[in-house]
């Protein structure tokens, strides 16, 4: 791993004159996207044009039709509705988002409501739910955000999302029932 001038550490691939050449023939020629692919996009299309969806709804005061938009205001229980709703749709893939961490630098480490972990190894990680949480702000006292993945003890699989009240942030502090 080498730093940049921001002190960032970054990753840099060194291609041997022969790799070089297949990447370059590669961006320049590229092969006939799969069916997959195409599938994919298709489906991206049509959430991002669709004038209202399952998952959020359009924009009354957005001029552009067709634009897929959530609310002018956002809330913890929206955020929990669309995590509820995916996760209903693709559990394996919310469960890969809300268990990833990835390595992240001091300055996104230090604002204040995001909800960061230190590494054992030094340095920090975040997850998606850190940032979700760090939106609406985090609870002084515990440090935890108001949305919760609510984890099955047994599977250690998401079961569902919910939004933490003050109740919950008692029982954390007191170590009782969540958390």
């Amino acid at each position: 791993m080498k730093k940049n001038e921001e002190n960032v550490e970054i990753e840099v691939l060194e291609l041997s004159p022969e790799d070089s050449l297949i990447f370059a023939e590669a961006i320049l020629n590229p092969r006939e996207p799969s069916e997959v692919l195409r599938r994919d996009f298709e489906l991206y299309k049509k959430m991002v044009t669709s004038d209202q969806d399952d998952i959020g709804e359009t924009n009354s005061s957005s001029s552009k039709k067709g634009l897929w938009m959530l609310k002018d205001i956002v809330t913890p229980n929206d955020v929990v509705d669309i995590l509820n709703k995916v996760l209903a749709i693709d559990s394996y893939a919310i469960n890969q988002l809300i268990n990833m961490r990835v390595i992240c630098n001091k300055d996104l480490a230090d604002i204040p409501n995001i909800q960061v972990g230190k590494r054992p190894e030094g340095g920090y990680r975040v997850g998606i739910l850190g940032i979700l949480n760090g939106v609406f702000g985090k609870d002084d006292t515990t440090g935890f955000g108001c949305i919760c993945a609510n984890i099955n003890k047994e599977t250690g699989l998401v079961e569902r999302f919910s939004v933490l009240n003050e109740n919950d942030f008692e029982d954390i502090k007191n170590n009782n029932t969540i958390a």
